[in-house]
């Protein structure tokens, strides 16, 4: 953190990462989320408990994704991910979780 403070400008990360277990012990499917100031997108995919390992697939049924706008929507009541305007948002952000921290550096388009 100290680049950052010695210089303000300097890129930096825009998003805070976290992730949430979910369908048994092992689990079978992990919810890694990414949070911007304006938008938590939130990607549910299959998940190895036994190797610790995501592929980031999403066969199981209960995979999915998550995009809310907190600003118009601040108590996550309308899931933004399925609207058709929003695919390219969709696969920006999981590319970007995918991809980590590094990727979200720079802004990220507006929901």
């Amino acid at each position: 953190m100290l680049p950052l403070v010695s210089d303000p400008n300097r890129a930096w990360k825009n998003a805070s990462y976290s992730q949430y277990p979910r369908g048994g012990n092992p689990p079978k499917i992990m919810g890694y989320s990414m949070r911007l100031a304006e938008v938590r997108f939130t990607a549910w995919v299959d998940f190895d408990g036994q190797t610790n390992v995501t592929e980031w697939r999403m066969a199981d049924r209960r995979c999915g994704f998550e995009l809310y706008n907190l600003t118009n929507d601040p108590l996550e009541n309308r899931n933004l991910a399925y609207e058709p305007s929003m695919n390219a948002t969709v696969q920006t952000h999981f590319e970007q979780l995918q991809a980590g921290w590094r990727a979200t550096a720079h802004a990220l388009p507006p929901v």
